[in-house]
């Protein structure tokens, strides 16, 4: 029962709307569901940026925030950013900073700037490197995740 196992995995990553199909992929065949093929992400590497440097160069950066919508409630930039918050102006917040859902990335991945390094963030940096190599491969560069996610300000 590895899809059980693979699903409490998944959550424990913070995805939501996770079901499961008992009996995997060949019982998913054998019903006559279609398989798709994709190509899959390029392995580019995932470069980190630690909480210090972040926070110092916050503002020559496009910040993309990849948590679920839950977590922003957790206030990660009022209580560790709000200088850096309150030095921004509305216009600099509006094209830089972006809360973008990992599950919405790929529709909405348009939307961030390119002038600018791109720092991705969530809550632990264990949905970053997905979202990294995601922009990497339609063409952001340079990208980063934030080392240890929001929670690194925490220690």
């Amino acid at each position: 029962m590895y899809y059980i196992e693979a699903a409490g995995l998944v959550a424990n990553r913070m995805y939501t709307n996770i079901n499961t199909f008992s009996g995997g992929m060949k019982a998913w065949k054998s019903a006559g569901y279609e398989v798709q093929k994709n190509n899959p992400l390029t392995a580019f590497e995932v470069e980190t940026i630690d909480s210090a440097t972040f926070k110092k160069d916050f503002q020559n950066c496009c910040v993309v925030d990849v948590r679920i919508r839950k977590q922003y409630s957790m206030g990660f930039y009022t209580r560790y950013l709000s200088n850096e918050m309150a030095s921004l102006t509305f216009e600099h917040r509006k094209k830089y900073i972006h809360k973008i859902p990992l599950q919405y990335l790929s529709s909405r991945y348009k939307k961030i700037a390119k002038d600018k390094k791109v720092v991705v963030v969530d809550y632990k940096g264990k949905q970053a490197p997905l979202a990294v190599r995601y922009l990497k491969s339609v063409g952001y560069d340079p990208v980063y995740m934030l080392k240890d996610g929001m929670s690194s300000f925490e220690n």
